[in-house]
C-alpha cells in the first residue's frame, strides 16, 4: 500500500504522533509485514506512507476495522491527499495497492551476475 498526502507545516508534529499511534496499532494486526512513513525532501510537506501486507485481504480487514476507521478520520482532517493520481480511486485517490512482481530474494532483484 502506498499513500501520498500533504500536511500543513504546523500540523507535522500532530501527524507524526498520530502516525506512530496508528502504526503501532497496525503492527498488531494479522498480515502486516512492514510500514514506513517518508517525507519529501527539501522542506516539502508531502508524505508517503508505505506498507507491505501479506495479502489484500489482510490489508482490507485492518483498514476497515472500526477502531482504525475512527483514527483515520481524525488523521484525514489534518491531511490533504496529494495531487498525484486523483483519477485512480474516487473515495481515496492517493491510496495505491501494488502486487509484488519480482519475488526473488524477497522482492530485491539480484543485480550481481
Amino acid at each position: 500500500m502506498v499513500y501520498f498526502f500533504n500536511v500543513a507545516g504546523s500540523e507535522i508534529p500532530a501527524l507524526m504522533a498520530a502516525w506512530e499511534k496508528d502504526a503501532n496499532w497496525m503492527k498488531r494486526q494479522p498480515g502486516l509485514i512492514s510500514t514506513q512513513l517518508h517525507r519529501a525532501i527539501g522542506g516539502n510537506c508531502m508524505f508517503m506512507n508505505y506498507a507491505v501486507w501479506k495479502s489484500v485481504e489482510h490489508f482490507r480487514t485492518a483498514f476497515t476495522h472500526p477502531e482504525f476507521v475512527n483514527a483515520l478520520g481524525c488523521l484525514r482532517r489534518r491531511c490533504a491527499p496529494s495531487a498525484r493520481g486523483s483519477d485512480a480511486n474516487q473515495t481515496n485517490p492517493d491510496l495505491r495497492l501494488f502486487s509484488l512482481v519480482s519475488p526473488e530474494h524477497n522482492g530485491v532483484a539480484d543485480v550481481e551476475r
